[in-house]
């Protein structure tokens, strides 16, 4: 067992192994759920879905990777490359004893999860992370997964009444192990200080919000926009055209004096994982409203949520002179990150629901 294993984790029962399939990338969901459950004690059968995509010095490039997976999915239309794929992945699973398959993206249709239960006499789940603007075919609706876990209570509600799905709430979270708490030194100050941080993709709704933040001294960590996205020369010369992650991500957001996390348009009642990011590492934050934050945070004692651009105004104006404020409200963040919203705390969830008739 690592010797970094969080206080009050489960250890995994002696020999359990648990199959995860997905897209490993850094940063993403069965990377982060392969490298959790091994820190609880679990062989891990990692099966990677795709081929390795091409990489442009350490990082892959965001256009690149998208130009493969197009390429890859256009292939997979045919029934030849998809049986092909999906036999690769089975053999990879054979024979192996399994508690659970944990599926991290919305690859299997009905006939792929059935053949992976049989073969592996394991239950066969889904963790869908995504707000629905993201969920592209949404295979994962049809496929007969036995959970499909989702993020957000109102979805999970008409899931299992309109359709009849085994629906589960399972908000997002964070990883203490890959978002770690860093030291910041005087260079990290000036590299990554500012009024306020964003960080994420760009798009049209967060575009148009930017829009509004040209009084204030603003950095934007990510990939470049889309080339069909124009920017006003204000947004412009916020953005860093940089990705952050992991411990550069945490410096981004703890050198910053408010991380504004201004939520997609289709997170109804749900928030996203920079809201347990930042809360992680003990930043503090300031984050659109939806009727689902109080199941994770406590507004104005963890984070803070504003309604309106009008509200969202004053409140950055009252946080950016109160850093004593600032500094109590993200202390119990972290607080209650570390003891809720890890990614130990939602794969015992997951586990738990998944084993359970």
């Amino acid at each position: 067992m690592s010797s970094d294993k969080l206080v009050g984790q489960r250890a995994a029962p002696s020999a359990a192994s648990v199959g995860v399939l997905g897209l490993f990338y850094p940063e993403g969901l069965a990377q982060l759920v392969a490298d959790e459950f091994r820190l609880l004690g679990y062989d891990v059968v990692s099966v990677e879905a795709e081929p390795r995509p091409w990489a442009i010095g350490e990082r892959t490039h965001g256009r690149w990777l998208s130009a493969q997976r197009m390429l890859m999915g256009a292939a997979q239309n045919f029934s030849s490359v998809r049986r092909s794929w999906f036999r690769s992945i089975c053999r990879q699973f054979d024979g192996r004893a399994l508690t659970c398959i944990l599926v991290c993206h919305d690859l299997l249709n009905t006939h792929e999860v059935i053949e992976l239960r049989r073969l592996t006499g394991a239950p066969v789940v889904i963790w869908v992370p995504d707000h629905p603007a993201s969920w592209g075919r949404a295979r994962f609706l049809y496929a007969g997964y036995d959970r499909v876990f989702l993020k957000d209570r109102l979805l999970v509600s008409r899931v299992q009444d309109e359709l009849g799905l085994p629906a589960v709430y399972l908000p997002e979270c964070f990883s203490p192990r890959h978002l770690p708490v860093p030291n910041l030194s005087a260079l990290d100050h000036d590299t990554y200080g500012c009024d306020l941080v964003l960080a994420g993709n760009l798009y049209p709704s967060r575009v148009q919000f930017l829009d509004q933040l040209s009084a204030y001294d603003v950095k934007v960590w990510g990939n470049p926009a889309p080339v069909w996205l124009p920017l006003s020369a204000k947004v412009d010369a916020m953005l860093m055209r940089r990705y952050v992650a992991y411990e550069e991500k945490a410096k981004a957001f703890l050198c910053a004096k408010i991380v504004l996390n201004n939520l997609h348009p289709a997170e109804y009642h749900s928030v996203n994982a920079r809201t347990f990011e930042a809360c992680g590492v003990g930043a503090f934050q300031l984050v659109s409203w939806r009727e689902g934050l109080n199941d994770v945070f406590k507004d104005g004692v963890e984070v803070v949520a504003y309604r309106n651009l009008r509200e969202m105004h004053e409140l950055i104006r009252f946080y950016l002179a109160a850093p004593e404020a600032r500094t109590k409200i993200a202390a119990a963040a972290r607080t209650r990150s570390a003891a809720e919203h890890t990614y130990a705390h939602r794969l015992q969830k997951i586990l738990d629901s998944a084993t359970t008739s």
